[in-house]
Parts: C-alpha cells; structure tokens; sequence
C-alpha cells in the first residue's frame, strides 16, 4: 500500500497515523498475528514523512508541495544524519626498533 501512495506526502502520514495501533496495545495484544500489518517504521519514507509532521512541520510542507524530498527534509530537520566516508585505519602499527624475522633492514 505504501508504494502506491509513496508520492502524495499527506496523503502517507495519514495512512501511517490510521495504522497505528490502538493505545494500550502492543505486539503481544493481537488476537490475529498472521493477517496484521506491520506499522512501517525505521528508515521507510512513511515514517520520515510522519516524522516531519510532527516535528517540523514548516519541511513537512515543502515536501508535500514536492519542493523537497522526504530524505533532504529529514536531514534538515536534524533528523537523518549524513553518512560521511572515513579513512580506512591502519590494521596493526609495528613497535619502533621491532622487524619482522627476515626482512632486509
């Protein structure tokens, strides 16, 4: 379902907020636990988008009118951070004054 709503903004956090489970009832409360849809949650564009709703309201609004995606509001909210590359460290380090037995000096 959510990738057939997944462009109209409103129209997502909307369906995330109907999918939530009634107060006072967890992942134990369900009398059906085959047929029960997950609530979506984690990195998912719904709950980026529900999210952004209810934090910040003001990027929700950009991104409903489509002036930004969900993922550019996120990490201007402070929500997503960005993932910058790291240089590799080094496996081992050799002791000053230590060689390998029989490497040339």
């Amino acid at each position: 379902m959510e990738s057939v709503i997944r462009d109209d903004a409103e129209v997502l956090a909307m369906w995330r907020e109907a999918m939530k489970p009634a107060p006072g009832r967890n992942q134990h409360s369900s009398d059906d636990n085959v047929n029960d849809a997950p609530t979506p949650k984690g990195n998912s564009r719904a709950y980026t988008v529900a999210r952004l709703q209810k934090q910040n309201p003001g990027l929700f609004e950009e991104v409903k009118a489509g002036r930004m995606s969900a993922n550019a509001a996120a990490i201007a909210a402070g929500i997503v951070r960005v993932k910058t590359a790291t240089h590799e460290k080094p496996r081992h380090r050799e002791a000053p004054g230590l060689r390998w037995a029989g490497c040339k000096a």
